[in-house]
Order: structure tokens, then sequence, then C-alpha cells
């Protein structure tokens, strides 16, 4: 079961959110150092009182490391499961309409990796989700393992890794896959990211195998831009739980604190940790968007395998966009089915993917001439 605890709710002049995702064997309170909400050294506490500007929330989902321990799923699957959370839970509306920072925890960085990359496969349809992604990506990975941990292939030869598990193996393919797409969302989908990294410098010490570097340097990079990997004095487990706010134990604490002072402000991205997004106000004032395509079509119902299909046609049928200087599609069919509204549709759910969205019609040369000088 996926949940989305709120820490800090909404305030007159909140500015975005924060979402707190936990990684394996994880939970939306003790994996961020408290017992309780309550508990004085609860992470995401620190943070909704040093930054009243912004909702706090804590993402909780079953993410058992073995199958003795309990449930868990796929990654793809998990990841699908909480992004129709994200967009149905009462805070939703605050997620699709102001920027939102991820703080994960190991697996949590792969977890919302593979959310974001759902939303672009199914913006084209959605219009929530659409917003939602066009918010940008940013936030912090901690001890993240972008290309998988040692310890999961231990698991495997016990028969004992759960399905979370299996996924972090070394040299998976679906990793390679997931990193190689979220590294070109920016290139071929103009979504921003903003990242800071962290990876732990001490060792785990775990039950019956010693100490061990759970996730290691090269893992925890990302390869995203300039988001440099820092070493933290923790350990993997002690990573998401910083001991103080300031002095030698804080680096983590402060480093994410960078990163949520410019959306507190904001701001949406931290120019030092990767390039700076365009604000969303910002891009919108530059937008040409034909008037009758700003709200939705009239009693326009369903044909979300309609919209999908046209979605694939204009961006490759993949999660990589194309040029589309030279793009044409034509939708065919008998008189009355419903081409235009279709098209209309679609135009008014991805008008933000776009720099100019016009409507011509078509019906008479003098419409045609009216609307291209118009």
């Amino acid at each position: 079961m996926s949940e989305l605890v709120e820490i800090a709710t909404e305030t007159e002049r909140n500015r975005g959110n924060v979402v707190f995702v936990h990684g394996l064997d994880g939970d939306p309170i003790t994996t961020w150092g408290g017992s309780n909400a309550h508990d004085p050294m609860f992470w995401p506490q620190w943070i909704a009182e040093e930054f009243p500007e912004l909702a706090v929330l804590s993402l909780g989902f079953d993410a058992a490391s073995t199958r003795l321990k309990g449930h868990a799923m796929g990654l793809v699957d998990r990841a699908g499961n909480i992004l129709d959370l994200l967009m149905s839970h009462p805070a939703a509306v605050r997620l699709r309409e102001r920027p939102t920072a991820f703080i994960c925890h190991s697996l949590g960085g792969l977890v919302v990796k593979r959310v974001i990359l759902e939303a672009v496969e199914r913006r084209g349809s959605d219009s929530k989700i659409a917003r939602f992604v066009d918010q940008g990506t940013q936030g912090a990975f901690l001890a993240t393992p972008h290309e998988g941990a040692g310890l999961a292939n231990v698991s495997k030869l016990f028969r004992i890794a759960s399905m979370s598990t299996q996924d972090l193996d070394k040299g998976n393919e679906l990793l390679d896959d997931l990193g190689q797409e979220y590294r070109e969302l920016e290139k071929r989908h103009g979504i921003g990211l903003s990242h800071t990294v962290y990876f732990e410098q001490r060792d785990t010490e775990l039950a019956k195998l010693g100490l061990l570097r759970i996730v290691d340097k090269a893992s925890a990079n990302p390869k995203l831009g300039d988001a440099t990997p820092v070493a933290a004095d923790a350990n993997h487990f002690d990573i998401c739980k910083p001991r103080s706010r300031t002095g030698r134990e804080a680096n983590v604490h402060l480093g994410v604190c960078r990163v949520l002072r410019n959306l507190a402000a904001g701001r949406v991205a931290d120019t030092r940790v990767h390039r700076a997004i365009a604000a969303p106000a910002a891009l919108e004032a530059r937008k040409i968007v034909h008037d009758e395509l700003r709200a939705p079509v009239l009693n326009f119902t369903g044909r979300e395998a309609e919209l999908a299909a046209l979605d694939r046609q204009l961006w490759s049928g993949s999660r990589h966009a194309v040029t589309l200087t030279n793009r044409k599609l034509s939708l065919r069919g008998d008189a009355g089915v419903g081409k235009s509204a279709l098209a209309r549709q679609y135009a008014h759910l991805n008008a933000n993917r776009y720099q100019g969205v016009w409507l011509i019609r078509a019906e008479n040369h003098e419409d045609l001439t009216a609307d291209l000088i118009a």
C-alpha cells in the first residue's frame, strides 16, 4: 500500500512542495530520524519549520528487501502505483500547480525517476499529469544506487530477495535504461532537472555480513550535468537522518536546504547544482496559444486511447522526443466522428509542450488566409 503523509500543509503563501521518499525497508516517518512525526529529530519537520512557504509531505510504500520481511513491487509497477496516488491524493492540486522537490533515499530515488518517466509517457492524454510534469524535477538523491547495489546480488544468491531488491542488481539493464532515459528528459523533452547528490562515506554493519558499503560513489552518481556527488560522513541508513542543523554532521541537511531555499523564493533551480530552469510563469509569457485552445473541448469525454495514439505519433512512439520542425500528422475518418474535437482537445492538453499552438480553419480560402495572417 502507498500513502502520502502530510507533515506541513499549505499556507496562503505556499510556493512549492517537498516530498520525502524512502528506500528499501523504509517508512515515511522512521527513515527520516523520527519515532513519530513530532520527534524533535524528525528531519521533515525541520524542513517544515525552516521553510513555511513549502508544503512538506512524506511518501510511504511497501518496499521489503526480502520476501521474509513483507511485500514489495517491481520498480515499474511501483512507479505507476505512486503516480496514481500523487494525482488522486487531496494534495494533488498543489503537486500539479506548484514545483515539487523530491528528497530521495536509496531506492526512493529510482522510484522517483521512474515516476517522472511514467508521467512523461502519460502526459499527452492526461492534463493533470501534464501540469505536474511541466513543473520540472528537482531535489536530492541520498545514497541512491543508480547503477545497482552489491547487496542485492548477495540477497539473490540466498533466494530471498524481494522484487524491489532484485531490481537493484549490479549490471541490471533496467537501471541502465532508467538512467539513460532520465538523463535525456531535459534535452529531448524540455523538462528541467536539478538535483544535489550525496553518497555514503562509512560502511554499514549488517548482521552476519559484517561491514559493507551498500552504495558506492560510482553507483550513487546519476551522471546529471553538474550534479557532482558529495561525500556524507554517514553510513547508508544514517545519511537520511541528520543529527544537527549546523556543524560537521549537517552537510546533507544544509545541502538540501540550499535547493529548497531557491524553491521557497520562487526560483525553480539552483544554478550551482544544475543549470537554471525557467519558471513556469516566464515560459507562459513567451507562449502563443490560440484563444479557442485555452479551454478544453466542451463535453469531451473519454478517448484516452486515441489521445495516447496521437502522442505516440507526434513524439516518435517512445519516451524520446523528436525534432518537430517538419512533423505532420493527419486525422482521417468519416464526417462527424470527432476528428476536429480530438485534435483540439490534444492541442489544449499539450499546449505547455510547445512554444506556439495555432488553430487554422481551412473550410474555404478566405478563412485559411485570415487565420494564417492572424
